[in-house]
């Protein structure tokens, strides 16, 4: 039996109580969630939408806009966070959403992709009609690689705003921070590429918890090494729904693109170059797609999981420091080792 003045509200969450007459009681991490967005353009009605997104009930919605604007409107209410993530179709949805609100990305990712073939067939023509004119392309390549990764850290911090119209400070906060981003993105190669030398397998299930490294740094400012410790705490015990929803949104995305793409260039009777064009655009959008579900993913779990304790001593944080440190020496290792075989395959060989 509850008690009178006292209403429980039950649902696969958990429990969530509601008390007359007693103060509200919520985690910061709620409050800045929601302050955060507000802050960031989005109306009380999309945050309410957000929040009913991830499981929250309407009593905690209330309660959290309530004590975000400074109101109770609904007296003592202790707020029960979400224990899982949205359920893949609700999940989805919010990727959709998050993409189709940025449609200008597409466009941009179609040019990007477009300017990247171009470049690539360009080197390809000048290596086969002379090393100078290849020699001429590759200043190009390289600044189209600097601009490219720009254009990451950029799409990045965007995708992050709840509303996309904040290009300009966006660009400025790139500006600014684009070098701590990226060192962020170097070391998850050099951890992902000791990972990978242990064979297919730890290399996937690293991948998978230092998938959030970015958007960490982008979202709460943590740096380095911290990033990947800090995505690593937002996976853990969430993983096979982390790497469930990564399959299934990004292979029938990759094989509806790479089925059009196909279709194209069969009805077109396409050359080597418009096919390269088309596998390049084909590639670009399959990255945008990825980049909104890596954002959805951060998001989500950002609002389940406690807040980061960059103080804190963690095994983990050693962990990534030693792989990331000793990666160019895995390196240079399969190099040798590639040589020496090679060597001996064609030592044994008779002339």
């Amino acid at each position: 039996m509850i008690p009178r003045g006292r209403v429980v509200v039950r649902d696969i969450l958990g429990t969530l109580v509601l008390y007359n007459n007693i103060t509200i009681s919520m985690t910061p991490e709620q409050i800045a969630f929601v302050q955060t967005q507000l802050a960031g353009g989005k109306t009380e009605q999309e945050v309410r939408e957000l929040l009913a997104a991830h499981q929250y009930t309407p009593e905690s919605i209330d309660a959290l806009i309530a004590a975000v604007k400074g109101r109770d409107a609904v007296p003592g209410a202790t707020v029960a966070a979400p224990q899982t993530l949205p359920r893949f179709m609700e999940f989805a949805g919010l990727v959709k959403k998050r993409l189709l609100d940025r449609p200008h990305w597409i466009l941009i990712a179609v040019g990007v992709s477009v300017a990247s073939g171009l470049i690539v067939s360009a080197f390809e023509a000048g290596g086969e009609y002379g090393t100078n004119l290849g020699l001429l392309t590759l200043p190009l390549a390289l600044g189209f690689l600097a601009v490219s990764c720009f254009y990451g850290v950029y799409l990045t911090k965007n995708l992050l705003n709840p509303v996309p119209a904040q290009s300009r400070a966006d660009v400025e906060w790139t500006l600014k921070n684009f070098w701590s981003v990226l060192w962020v993105g170097i070391l998850c190669g050099l951890v992902m590429l000791s990972s990978f030398m242990l064979f297919i397998i730890p290399g996937i299930i690293v991948t998978t918890y230092i998938l959030l490294a970015q958007p960490v740094r982008v979202a709460e400012g943590v740096r380095g090494i911290d990033a990947l410790v800090r995505s690593t705490q937002l996976v853990r015990g969430y993983f096979w729904g982390v790497f469930g929803r990564l399959l299934g949104v990004i292979v029938p995305v990759a094989l509806v693109l790479g089925a059009v793409s196909g279709i194209i260039s069969g009805t077109m009777d396409a050359g080597p170059t418009v096919i390269a064009l088309l596998q390049s655009v084909t590639n670009g959008l399959i990255g945008l797609v990825v980049a909104v579900l890596v954002i959805e993913l951060y998001t989500s779990l950002a609002a389940i999981q406690p807040a980061f304790d960059q103080t804190k001593p963690t095994k983990v944080r050693t962990l990534y420091k030693t792989a990331a440190w000793s990666s160019p020496l895995f390196l240079i290792v399969g190099i040798i080792i590639a040589m020496a075989v090679a060597v001996a395959f064609f030592s044994g060989l008779s002339i």
